[in-house]
């Protein structure tokens, strides 16, 4: 009769012990990632009374934490190699706009990395902006809807920012 009540002890203490060390993983998990501040992102044109035929800038502007830096979409690391780099996409809307060329950081700079990836990332630090050229084809009633994916990062370690949709005001 002692086996059973040794047995169901052992049990119950092992299961105590694996759910607290599970609330406290996910308890720190959680406290890492509210620590790294996302950007807060907000998108303008270069020229708000633009008509059909004109060529103007979505401009994304954000701010970086101090201490804290964003990964741009430049780099001389291999496709697969290297930190994070930032993919903007934006919601087709192709009796409205379309793209011209690709979006580009604005104000960051390289950072040559040399312990891990062996090459150079854009980075922003403090403010950072990206722009992208479009051609407007008609009015943009209802604006435009960005998807920004990116990494930031600080010295303790790195978070991803997933799927932030950002908008623009209609045009």
């Amino acid at each position: 009769t002692q086996l059973p009540n040794f047995f169901t002890y052992f049990c119950n203490s092992m299961i105590r012990k694996v759910f607290l060390g599970l609330a406290f993983f996910a308890f720190f998990v959680q406290a890492m990632a509210a620590g790294f501040p996302k950007p807060k992102f907000t998108a303008t044109f270069s020229k708000t009374n633009a008509k059909a035929g004109d060529v103007i800038e979505i401009i994304i502007r954000f701010d970086v934490a101090t201490g804290f830096h964003v990964y741009s979409e430049k780099s001389d690391c291999l496709a697969d190699d290297g930190p994070i780099r930032t993919s903007i996409d934006f919601k087709p809307q192709p009796n409205s706009y379309c793209l011209v060329g690709s979006f580009k950081g604005i104000g960051d700079h390289m950072v040559k990395e040399n312990e891990i990836w062996h090459c150079s990332t854009g980075e922003f630090t403090g403010k950072g902006e990206f722009r992208q050229k479009i051609k407007v084809l008609s009015s943009i009633k209802n604006g435009i809807e960005i998807v920004y994916n990116g990494q930031i990062c600080n010295e303790s370690g790195c978070d991803m920012i997933r799927d932030v949709v950002i908008k623009t005001p209609a045009l």
